[in-house]
């Protein structure tokens, strides 16, 4: 698919990674028309492309309103799940969002003919049984995010399958950058050395996470659109390189020139070893990550500096 011409609806557009790629597709010749609810959102964050999408502020749980956004588009993104409003406490899951609001907009996308893509993620997979973790690994989630987005693959695996909906699942592998609203470990580690804080290591720093930095992920996607390799298939999205969380916490110290210290707690240990494969979305759509950590972490610091309010 060329995307010239094309109308993409973000669903969930003003939150991290939608407003990225509202601004990847926009640079790529794509109308781009952003839907969102303001949940963990923020309209901030497309203030640089405001004048050249169109917004259209509405709840995903409501079929009558994805369905008007729907209309006349090419292709539907599902990015809607305040990521920071979730915890790990049974009151704060959102699976209304991630399972009701899904199932809208691929009904929307099939009525319309669009092609789909789906924003999944590696926490589908669970504890590791083997690494690097590649698409063929079992899925038991830890988390209920993680079951939620689990539950979501496969409404859109049997979409694709009996329903002929064009569509492409996305496991995405901790994303971080710039307006990321989730402090994942990378964010928090920055703002520790931005605040001289020492900064706080959980679950024994041993854990190993696969970082990706926002403009891979974007790149990735656009790929995944373009490229009719992947109709039907789930694909790993993630940088090339995994840390631990140690190692990470040395880094953004290196990175930001501060050093305010490390603190290991002694809490339960985090066997997590999140080391991800990511040759399928090399073979299948030519991604090849370009960002390497230390750079990804460079220019997060060099925006948090500027965008320290963004956290207040």
């Amino acid at each position: 698919m060329k995307l010239t011409g094309k109308t993409v609806l973000i669903v969930g557009g003003a939150g991290f990674l939608g407003s990225h790629l509202a601004e990847g597709f926009l640079g790529q010749g794509a109308s781009v028309r952003v839907f969102d609810v303001f949940s963990s959102g923020s309209r901030a964050n497309l203030a640089s492309i405001e004048k050249e999408i169109e917004f259209i502020r509405g709840d995903a749980n409501c079929y009558d309103q994805v369905r008007k956004a729907a209309k006349g588009v090419d292709v539907i993104i599902h990015t809607a799940f305040p990521m920071p409003l979730c915890d790990r406490s049974l009151e704060n899951q959102h699976v209304a969002t991630g399972i009701v609001g899904l199932f809208n907009c691929l009904r929307s996308a099939y009525e319309e003919n669009a092609f789909f893509v789906y924003s999944s993620s590696i926490s589908v997979y669970g504890i590791q049984e083997y690494t690097p973790i590649d698409e063929k690994h079992p899925v038991h989630p830890l988390l209920l995010y993680g079951a939620t987005k689990l539950a979501g693959e496969y409404y859109c695996d049997v979409m694709y399958r009996n329903y002929d909906l064009p569509l492409v699942i996305l496991r995405f592998s901790d994303l971080y950058g710039p307006r990321c609203a989730r402090l994942s470990a990378p964010l928090a580690f920055l703002l520790n050395c931005l605040q001289d804080e020492p900064i706080i290591i959980k679950g024994g720093g041993k854990q190993v996470r696969t970082y990706t930095y926002i403009k891979d992920a974007v790149d990735a996607t656009i790929l995944a659109v373009c490229s009719e390799k992947a109709r039907g298939e789930v694909i790993n999205v993630a940088g090339d390189e995994s840390i631990s969380i140690y190692d990470l916490a040395n880094l953004a110290q290196d990175v930001t020139g501060k050093s305010p210290g490390l603190i290991i707690l002694d809490d339960s240990e985090d066997i997590r070893q999140y080391r991800i494969d990511n040759r399928k979305a090399k073979q299948l759509l030519n991604f090849y990550p370009q960002v390497k950590m230390s750079e990804g972490l460079k220019l997060t610091w060099d925006w948090l500096q500027e965008n320290y309010s963004y956290y207040l």
